[in-house]
């Protein structure tokens, strides 16, 4: 027999019964679930016959204090044995009465030399796992996973001995849910293979290892100890006041990518450095991922600004960082997200600072930046950069963030220039920006009159929300730029009066359609907006939108003039609700009754609409072959949908409520029934 699989205590009872002694001989795989203490019978006879024995998985099986009886085992005439000399992993699940795995030290026993891999989840009366004696047998340990075992206070148990412990093949460590882990061992550790080390709910941990993970007085971690670590993630480690307190392991940290610190609420420093180190050395040149979440207490990333920090940096997340006031940045930065964090005042470029370079800084990566609710930053990038790349900003609630890029110190004299009130200044070239989002943000200007060429010609949403100093959105020199915008949002600004702005509108020949990619604008709480144009274009526009909103837009009184129908062929959806002073939507010209047609249209709201009169109030007809939702409430100052003939081929009913419909045979009688009959 190769593999012997059993979950039933008669069975193994049975098994313990008829035993042979040619039994399991050749047994490699032995998997045990929910058996009782009979198990420890079993154990004892296969260590002294399963000498080719490579796997033990056990699972759920009662009353088992101890893995291995050494009482049962008889060493040799030299006082030494053999054991289990071929396992190579040891798997233990729900064992709630293991207290260790050995009951006694196994000195001058010989085993366990070719074990690999040990995952030990859910034993909580786990106390103990390792005597030195033991760990340093483990020559070829390369996965350690040690989960929701509540009583364990050290993975090594301190017997009196002083020294280092070396772990030669180590490669993956897993600490998570362990409520009284203290540390893994109290002397120093060796991890040369080390590749990642994740410990996870482990609030009582004081040190991992020397210098490392701790609360305690920054020491020297020993040469080697983290050299070829990849990937480092602490998460509610309460007790931990830094990550590194040594600049010897810092240097090693040479192979570090990935560095994830969330929820410690005591930690202050990531890298806390203590001794003699040169301000030019380069450190953690291959971290490309740093993430810091809900640290309150963290004031630095570093104790100390160096030019060559983690130069190569390509991720960024930092959210929920209190009081940390400054962060060293990277030019090789792919994405930044950065949220939460009140006292942070700025970002820094490292080369910037210490080789004084005021030519071009091109972040040549960077695609995405996300910052929120930043109430103190007002520097993110220096003044001379360049983002040949960038293609999503959103920027939230950062009131003192007046300026993309840091101002220059000419635009900083009061003496020779005022200060610009426009968010992205003229030298600035964003030719791959396709997403800009922001809110919160009391900005009078977005736009500057001169950009170069292909600056902001492939944006496709834009979102401008709560924002009270905005007149406008886009003048006529920016709307030539949008022709692949698809989206537009405006939300809760309180002085916008219009979106386009063409008041300086100059004639070209060469412009045959404005926003011709246009498919969705969204207009919401503008208690000033009056119209979408201030003046008509002459030229068509939104020749593919489809869904249009608006919804408590206070001074809005008409959507669109007859002449402007024709632009809007596609339109599917259109949404009129809240608005107080809006009386219809196509405006009365002085031109002849006209046909208007909206052949696209499916669905139309109007909702909540005092003082609203009629969709158009002059005697054409308006064909909507395709529209079939209706929906229509609060609309007391309405008498008919059109003084003329509507088409409606499709409909077949109005929605009242989200549940009640009606109809009474054609568009305008129902709806003049709707209107004076309020308590429908």
């Amino acid at each position: 027999m190769e593999k012997y699989f059993i979950d039933d205590k008669k069975e193994l009872k049975k098994t313990i019964d008829e035993i042979r002694p040619s039994h399991f001989r050749n047994l490699q795989q032995l998997s045990i679930k929910c058996c009782d203490e009979r198990l420890n019978k079993l154990l004892s006879l296969l260590m002294k016959r399963a000498n080719k024995l490579e796997d033990i998985s056990i699972e759920k099986c009662e009353t088992l204090g101890h893995l291995f009886d050494l009482n049962e085992f008889t060493p040799d005439n030299d006082g030494h044995g053999k054991y289990f000399t071929q396992i190579k992993r040891l798997i233990l699940i729900e064992l709630h009465d293991l207290k260790c795995i050995w009951n006694k030290n196994p000195i001058g026993i010989i085993g366990f030399e070719n074990l690999q891999m040990i995952h030990i989840i859910n034993c909580s009366s786990l106390q103990k796992l390792f005597t030195p004696y033991v760990a340093e047998k483990l020559r070829q340990l390369n996965e350690l996973k040690l989960e929701a075992c509540e009583m364990l206070q050290q993975v090594i148990k301190i017997n009196g001995i002083i020294g280092i412990i070396k772990f030669p093949a180590l490669n993956k460590v897993e600490f998570k849910s362990l409520s009284r882990l203290i540390h893994f061992y109290l002397f120093p550790l060796e991890f040369p293979q080390l590749r990642s080390l994740i410990i996870e709910k482990c609030p009582q941990l004081e040190e991992f290892t020397t210098g490392f993970a701790t609360i305690h007085v920054p020491q020297i971690t020993n040469v080697g100890s983290f050299s070829e670590l990849n990937e480092l993630k602490l998460d509610n480690c309460h007790k931990l006041v830094c990550v590194v307190s040594s600049s010897w392991a810092l240097q090693e940290l040479k192979n570090l990518k990935k560095l994830i610190v969330s929820h410690c609420n005591k930690l202050k420093m990531v890298f806390n450095i203590h001794g003699e180190i040169f301000y030019y050395t380069n450190l953690l040149q291959h971290l490309d991922e740093l993430i810091l979440i809900d640290l309150p207490k963290l004031t630095h990333v570093i104790s100390k600004e160096f030019v060559g920090f983690y130069e190569n940096l390509q991720s960024l997340q930092v959210k929920q960082c209190n009081s940390l006031k400054w962060l060293p940045g990277s030019l090789m930065l792919i994405s930044i997200d950065i949220s939460n964090c009140e006292a942070l005042e700025k970002i820094t470029i490292a080369d910037d600072i210490y080789k004084g370079t005021r030519g071009k800084h091109t972040f040549p990566e960077l695609k995405f930046v996300c910052l929120k609710n930043l109430t103190n930053l007002h520097t993110i990038f220096p003044f001379t950069s360049q983002f040949p790349s960038l293609e999503e900003l959103k920027i939230t609630n950062c009131p003192n963030l007046t300026t993309f890029v840091e101002e220059s110190k000419e635009q900083k004299d009061p003496a020779k220039f005022v200060t610009s009130n426009i968010f992205f200044p003229d030298s600035l070239s964003l030719e791959t920006l396709k997403m800009l989002y922001m809110k919160n943000q009391d900005v009078e200007k977005l736009w500057h009159n001169n950009y170069p060429t292909k600056s902001f010609c492939e944006m496709e949403y834009l979102t401008l929300s709560n924002n009270n100093k905005l007149l406008n959105v886009i003048s006529s020199n920016m709307i030539i730029r949008f022709n692949k915008l698809k989206k537009l949002t405006l939300e809760q600004c309180e002085v916008l009066t219009e979106i386009f702005n063409l008041e300086d509108d100059k004639p070209n020949d060469n412009i045959q359609e404005l926003l011709p990619q246009l498919q969705e604008l969204a207009l919401s709480n503008l208690r000033s907006f009056t119209c979408v144009w201030n003046k008509e274009p002459q030229v068509s526009f939104f020749p593919n939108l489809m869904s249009l909103h608006f919804v408590h837009c206070g001074a809005l009184q008409s959507l669109f003039s007859i002449s402007s129908t024709k632009n809007l062929q596609n339109l599917k959806s259109l949404k009129l609700c809240n608005c107080d002073k809006v009386e219809e939507v196509i405006s009365i010209d002085n031109r002849e009754d006209m046909t208007i047609s909206f052949p696209k249209m499916e669905c139309l709201v109007l909702k909540n609409l005092p003082k609203f009169l009629s969709f158009y109030q002059q005697n054409g007809t308006i064909h909507l072959p395709n529209i079939q939702i209706v929906q229509a409430s609060n609309i007391p100052s309405m008498k008919t949908f059109s003084e003329g003939r509507v088409i409606t081929p499709l409909l077949r009913s109005i929605h009242v409520t989200f549940v009640r419909k009606l109809w009474l045979g054609n568009l305008n009688k129902t709806l003049s029934h709707i209107s004076n009959n309020p308590s429908i």
